[in-house]
């Protein structure tokens, strides 16, 4: 929504800019800008500007300037193209497939196909990428060929890959050099979603679930469709980093961009499948699948499980469930939050106010600590109860300025509890008239932290849309504000439209 290249007039604008794209999109140009001029060039290059300019002050001019002289490689034009330009280009393989004599599938053309970034002007820009060629054999998915070549405009010609038989997998910027969306073609996303845990080099497998994650936001994939491969899948990925990531996502597909209608047969699917893989991996994979599972809303047969995980009466215990595991005190809190909230767990298994209380008192008794007090403040607020949450979204709203930067992000984190969007409707228009006030009342970091977390996205979001388009783009709103809305409605209107694909 905002190139990487932006103002920094004073620090508010600075806090505003710098977010993720700035952040996590800049680290991304640096690897695409190494692979571009090449590694052992970018490397002499950064040599030479550090002996250049020691002890002294230097621009990204002369960074560029280094780098060219080490690799021999124009960069006139690469600051331009990569940071004063908003959106991402989408990379696809366009062939052409013929049977050649002895029967066999190849590839008669093979091309790179680029769409202008969105969203923004349509940009299209210079990638120097890789494309792999992966072969399935037996339940293993791995790599054929790979070659490395320059892509500009919206064509460009692979030469070296014409003749190839053709791949069960083509993954467009293999290894992942470039920053951009990868477009599957049919046969690799069937591939990709039937053998995901039999792909073996880990940054392939993060790349499709990276490109299926992309698909799903952009409703080119069903969000249920994502969730039935993070179930499939996620026992078998090695990566922790990775495997953290997907699970979160998958909770962010049902609640987020899932067809409300099948919101619930989602959730027991999700929960299922992290149950599975709790119980079927060890250590740190298997603390990943219990914390996912207490993050997910929750539904009667779950909060059993959570029970005894938390070894309480009535329950089976947590040594029969889950044999050497050990729920220290940041889990208990996780879980014991989940119960609390948990809001449509059958007839008879929802959590009275009172049996909620002495379960979140009797922990706090029992955790002293700073952390302890503030996760007690979420817990009571993550209650699906109406009037809880009007008394937290009101000391927020209005009286924020007063808290405690912790107590401010536990509270919230309560308000916006999981599968509790019913209850926030109300606030929407809340959000709106207060947002202002919020914004010049809280430090700056905290007002990007709770105008973006409070962001009503959740249901009712349609009658809102109108009045947060006019807000963000009123000359009289903070241009800090402009940036946290925009975002959120940029957010929103995502989810949007993947639900209406995951319900088609």
């Amino acid at each position: 929504t905002h190139p990487v290249f932006s103002g920094a007039n004073d620090l508010v604008e600075v806090d505003a800019n710098f977010d993720g794209i700035t952040y996590a999109k800049g680290a991304s140009l640096l690897k695409q800008l190494a692979a571009y001029v090449g590694l052992e060039p970018f490397f002499a290059g950064i040599r030479a500007h550090f002996v250049n300019h020691a002890f002294a002050n230097a621009t990204f001019d002369d960074l560029l300037g280094a780098l060219e002289k080490a690799s021999g490689r124009d960069l006139s034009d690469w600051a331009a193209q990569w940071l004063k330009t908003t959106g991402i280009n989408t990379l696809a393989a366009d062939t052409v497939i013929t049977t050649a004599a002895d029967g066999a599938d190849i590839y008669s053309d093979f091309a790179i196909a680029q769409s202008g970034a969105q969203p923004g002007e349509d940009d299209t820009r210079t990638h120097r990428l890789a494309v792999g060629l992966y072969g399935l054999d037996g339940e293993e998915v791995t790599l054929r060929r790979r070659v490395e070549l320059d892509v500009a405009g919206e064509s460009t010609d692979v030469p070296d890959l014409v003749g190839e038989r053709t791949a069960d997998l083509v993954l467009v910027n293999d290894n992942d050099l470039t920053y951009g969306f990868i477009a599957l073609d049919p046969v690799s996303l069937t591939t990709a979603v039937e053998h995901i845990a039999g792909i073996t080099d880990p940054m392939a497998r993060s790349l499709i679930w990276s490109a299926t994650w992309q698909m799903t936001r952009n409703a080119q994939m069903r969000a249920r469709d994502f969730v039935s491969l993070v179930v499939r899948g996620a026992h078998a990925e090695t990566q922790l980093g990775v495997l953290e990531q997907i699970l979160a996502q998958a909770i962010g597909a049902v609640e987020n961009y899932s067809d409300p209608a099948w919101r619930a047969e989602g959730r027991t699917q999700l929960l299922a499948g992290f149950r599975d893989g709790a119980e079927c991996t060890e250590g740190q994979a298997r603390l990943a699948f219990v914390r996912a599972y207490a993050n997910a809303a929750q539904d009667a047969e779950s909060t059993e499980w959570i029970r005894g995980l938390l070894d309480l009466d009535g329950a089976a215990s947590a040594a029969e469930l889950l044999p050497g595991f050990t729920v220290d005190q940041d889990l208990r809190w996780r879980l014991l939050t989940a119960l609390v909230g948990a809001s449509d767990t059958g007839e008879g298994t929802t959590l009275t106010a009172e049996q909620a209380e002495e379960l979140i008192a009797a922990e706090e008794a029992a955790d002293k600590s700073s952390s302890g007090k503030m996760n007690a403040v979420q817990a009571r607020v993550a209650r699906p109860d109406a009037d809880a949450k009007r008394a937290a979204w009101d000391e927020i709203t209005l009286r924020g300025s007063k808290m405690s930067n912790l107590a401010l992000r536990y509270t919230m984190a309560g308000i916006t509890h999981v599968g509790q969007d019913a209850l926030l409707e109300p606030f929407g228009a809340e959000y709106v008239e207060r947002a202002t006030d919020m914004w010049e009342a809280l430090s700056s970091e905290m007002a990007l932290r709770t105008l973006g977390g409070l962001f009503p996205a959740w249901d009712g979001y349609d009658a809102l849309a109108g009045p947060l388009k006019d807000l963000a783009d009123a000359e009289s709103t903070p241009a800090g504000l402009r940036r946290v809305l925009s975002e959120g409605i940029s957010r929103a209107d995502r989810a949007v439209a993947a639900r209406a694909f995951d319900a088609s």
